[in-house]
């Protein structure tokens, strides 16, 4: 038996089954948060990633009040899932994308939050089995900008650290848009930038926004963001001083799987597949034997989020100053 609060009253419930869990969790979320958005439900599908089908979960949050159709910002979660439960009590976002629902819908946007580990239950050390959440975020851009309800002229990407890299992904020469509409701008937030896409024109600006001492270290950022801006991409880096990697303070050094070994010589993936270092050293690879190059055990410790918020602030704002009018 589990005793729960419940509108302002304890309730007993009897061994409750998975429908229930999942009714329970959706009204008590409703019910005690006070929030200035419209609780949606947690909704499931699939889309290819590496070479088979693969189930995620996502869950969109509207404004209270709304007018005409809503441009949308899509977001992808980091190694650790660390933010809210979405409503059906087991999908989770991470804490960069619950501060983007609160903010991102005061501002009049839609978020879709993308839970890219939902059907694989992996932790943040199992870097080398996450799936391509960027799959995922092109998957969920097709199917809703089909909706009346959202503007398919205003969509948008972020991320957080592997959804900071899953959001560069997109900027690759392989990728296609079903309707012809790009992204309007993108915003990944701490990515790696130690293997990237082979840099091109984009038809969007990018924000590129890193913490000084993130253990995913800066420079590597700004030879991409270089490298773009070289093809004629509009692309800005914004390092945010004296945080880590979790825009947070610094509390030394700690043990944690990483793939930032190769910060001066990232590997660039290129349109047929292939890899190699940006040097033109060592031989071309396939992605099977890239996929486990420029992993470290190195990290920096600190999670007070000191400077998160700032980070949501000036994601919002570049995206508001990107909207087709």
């Amino acid at each position: 038996m589990q005793n729960i609060w419940f509108r302002g009253q304890l309730v007993n419930i009897v061994q409750p089954n998975h429908f229930w869990k999942k009714i329970i969790c959706a009204a008590f979320f409703t019910t005690f948060f006070s929030t200035g958005f419209a609780v949606g439900e947690t909704k499931y599908d699939s889309a290819r990633s590496r070479g088979k089908e693969t189930k995620f979960a996502y869950e969109v949050f509207s404004p209270e009040t709304t007018r005409g159709s809503l441009p949308v910002i899509i977001s992808l979660h980091g190694s650790n899932r660390d933010g809210r439960d979405l409503s059906d009590g087991e999908a989770k976002t991470d804490e960069f994308t619950d501060r983007l629902i609160d903010a991102g819908t005061e501002k009049g946007f839609a978020i879709v939050a993308i839970d890219a580990f939902f059907d694989m239950d992996l932790e943040p050390h199992q870097k080398k089995k996450f799936p391509q959440a960027f799959r995922f975020a092109l998957f969920l851009k097709s199917k809703l900008s089909k909706l009346d309800r959202y503007d398919p002229n205003n969509f948008f990407l972020t991320g957080f650290s592997y959804g900071g890299g899953a959001t560069l992904s997109t900027t690759d020469a392989r990728v296609r848009y079903e309707n012809g509409i790009p992204w309007k701008a993108l915003a990944p937030t701490a990515p790696s930038c130690q293997v990237m896409s082979e840099p091109i024109k984009l038809p969007y600006p990018i924000l590129m926004i890193k913490g000084e001492f993130d253990h995913y270290a800066v420079r590597a950022c700004k030879l991409q963001a270089r490298l773009l801006a070289e093809k004629g991409t509009e692309v800005r880096l914004e390092v945010i001083p004296d945080v880590n990697h979790f825009f947070s303070t610094p509390e030394g050094e700690h043990e944690v799987l990483a793939r930032n070994g190769c910060p001066d010589n990232p590997l660039i993936r290129y349109p047929d597949g292939t890899f190699r270092f940006f040097d033109g050293s060592g031989e071309t690879m396939r992605r099977r034997e890239a996929r486990h190059l420029c992993f470290t055990n190195r990290g920096l410790a600190g999670t007070d989020r000191l400077k998160i918020d700032l980070v949501v602030s000036r994601v919002l704002d570049f995206f508001t100053n990107n909207l087709s009018k």
